[in-house]
C-alpha cells in the first residue's frame, strides 16, 4: 500500500464526520476536529506549544476584552424547549438507557401536569 501524504495536511485542521455506529456518536449527530501540528508556536501560561493551521473563518471575531453573557435564571425553561426544538436535550445528548428513560418520565410528567 502506498501511501501519500502531504506534509501540509500534517499541520492542519481537519473537521472530520465519523461513521455513525456509537449510539452516542450517533444520537448526538457527531463531528470531530483533527488538531495537526506545525513549527509555528505559541505560548500558553508560559509553555510553548505547537499550533496547528486552521480555517481562519472558523474564528468568531468579537472586541478584544473579555466579554461576559449573563442569563438570567428565569430563562431557563424557554431555552431548555428553545435547544429540544433542534434536537438537543438529554435524551439525544446521553443517549444511555437510564438517562433516556429518565428524560421520557420528566416529558410524560410534565404533560400531566
Amino acid at each position: 500500500m502506498k501511501i501519500n501524504l502531504d506534509p501540509k495536511d500534517v499541520s492542519s485542521v481537519y473537521a472530520v464526520k465519523p461513521k455513525l455506529d456509537n449510539p452516542r456518536i450517533a444520537k448526538q449527530h457527531g463531528a470531530f476536529l483533527i488538531f495537526g501540528i506545525s513549527p509555528s508556536l505559541f505560548t500558553v501560561f508560559g509553555l510553548y506549544k505547537p499550533m496547528a493551521k486552521f480555517n481562519k473563518k472558523w474564528i468568531e471575531r468579537g472586541s478584544d476584552s473579555d466579554q461576559r453573557i449573563i442569563i438570567d435564571k428565569k430563562s431557563k425553561t424557554q431555552i431548555l424547549q428553545q435547544l429540544e426544538s433542534f434536537g438537543f436535550n438529554q435524551a439525544t445528548l446521553f443517549p444511555e438507557v437510564d438517562i433516556v428513560a429518565s428524560f421520557v418520565k420528566f416529558k410524560y410528567l410534565k404533560k400531566l401536569d
